[in-house]
């Protein structure tokens, strides 16, 4: 069996930190190599819980406690400093959790599909669950891996996600720390991205790896308007960063325009917005319905704010 890492980054989490950890320690028949965890500093009893657990299963767990509260993506760099030597990577939240027997298939996978972490540099993608304080569960599939394999522009349309994913060695290493981390939108975008930029091949695994409770974890806060700026600014980051074809520059001009429109909605905006989108199609890659949804939806939400 390949050999994998999880990294656990965690902050004011001792209420939910057993469901991660176990979820994690129920898979180590089936490759679990070592779980690494990254406390924030926390202010609650978090850090207690995960000294309990690091005496139950000491040959397993590796924590480490900042000294002082650092950010989530200065916490996800030093947990990737820490990751350890192993086949594959897994990033999981300390407010996740996996689902039962994900590892098993993931092994079975690799084997049926004779993944070369050796020779290549895979990542092999999942579906995940999201479930909100109000119990509705939405699944969320990555199968867009199954159409194409242009890695970079499938995550930079935000047709794939990095949720539940194993990430080989040779991609983890190839991890570059982002030297300013003040908006937190960008950094996001350039954290997960490198992921796909580093990978050579794609994969997905038809399963629902991982379960992510949404709207009780820690998350950006600020001003809606200010929100949509940070956006504004990342889009118009990556016109100067990447190397774009034609479509993902269109692509980028229309989400310029989309987060535009929501600070200040009028009729020539939609109209923009919406020549672009069609502009950008690419079948090629395929189409993200629910990501269109969710734009539609909130298009609808900001004209009548």
């Amino acid at each position: 069996m390949v050999s994998i890492n999880v990294l656990i980054i965690t902050y004011n989490q001792h209420d939910v930190i057993c469901r991660a950890l176990d979820s994690v320690l129920c898979q180590r028949d089936w490759g679990l190599k070592e779980i690494v965890l990254c406390d924030d500093n926390s202010s609650d009893s978090n850090w207690e819980v995960i000294q309990s657990y690091m005496e139950r299963f000491p040959q397993i767990i590796r924590a480490y406690r900042n000294e002082s509260n650092i950010g989530i993506y200065g916490n996800l760099e030093k947990t990737i400093d820490l990751k350890g030597v192993a086949d594959y990577y897994l990033f999981l939240s300390g407010d996740d959790a996996l689902c039962d027997g994900f590892f098993q298939k993931a092994q079975l996978f690799i084997e049926e599909h004779n993944v070369d972490v050796e020779k290549d540099s895979p990542i092999i993608s999942t579906a995940y669950q999201a479930i909100n304080p109000e119990g509705m569960v939405r699944v969320f599939k990555n199968s867009a891996f199954s159409r194409s394999q242009e890695l970079f522009r499938l995550k930079y349309r935000n047709m794939v996600s990095p949720r539940g994913m194993l990430i080989s060695k040779k991609v983890m290493d190839g991890y570059q720390k982002i030297p300013d981390k003040e908006n937190l939108v960008l950094t996001e975008e350039l954290c997960d991205i490198q992921f796909f930029m580093n990978a050579n091949k794609g994969y997905y695994i038809p399963v629902v790896a991982s379960t992510y409770f949404s709207r009780i974890g820690v998350s950006i806060n600020m001003k809606q308007d200010d929100y949509y700026r940070k956006y504004i600014e990342k889009y118009e980051s990556f016109l100067g960063l990447f190397d774009l074809c034609n479509k993902d520059q269109i692509y980028t001009k229309m989400k310029i325009l989309q987060y535009s429109y929501y600070i200040s909605p009028s009729i020539s905006g939609l109209l923009k917005v919406l020549i672009c989108f069609f502009k950008s199609l690419d079948f090629g890659l395929g189409f993200n319905k629910m990501q269109f949804l969710i734009s539609a939806r909130d298009i609808v939400k900001q004209t009548f704010r």
